[in-house]
């Protein structure tokens, strides 16, 4: 049996065979419990900020994540690790932190409506 977790994680999660009688099905289940009760308050900007993009877009207010992320990473020759979605002063941005294929992490600033990178910054060690 497979199961969709929607509405929960940000993004859809496969999960096989929580309910059947599986050698480590209730310590799985269990441990996801433990894992979304302690990650409730911090998962709860992720939603806000998806659903402040979602409604910036459908307004026609900034581009698509994806189309800003695939300049980024190609600009940088790195992969994201992490994006935030922010507004100020009635301008949106994403907040990217990136990983370079040497080890290198930037945190790149840009512009939502524009897709120009207004701000990086090199992570001291």
């Amino acid at each position: 049996m497979r199961r969709l977790l929607r509405g929960i994680l940000p993004h859809p999660v496969v999960v096989s065979d929580l309910s059947g009688p599986g050698r480590y099905g209730w310590a799985m289940w269990c441990g996801m419990l433990l894992l979304l009760a302690c990650a409730g308050p911090a998962n709860a900007a992720t939603f806000e900020d998806a659903d402040n993009a979602r409604a910036a877009l459908a307004r026609g207010e900034i581009l698509p994540l994806a189309d800003i992320l695939s300049r980024v990473e190609a600009q940088f020759d790195s992969r994201m690790i992490e994006v935030e979605f922010d507004a100020e002063d009635g301008r949106y941005f994403y907040e990217f932190e990136l990983i370079s294929r040497d080890g290198v992490i930037r945190d790149v600033t840009v512009d939502g409506a524009t897709g120009e990178v207004l701000e990086i910054e090199i992570e001291d060690d």
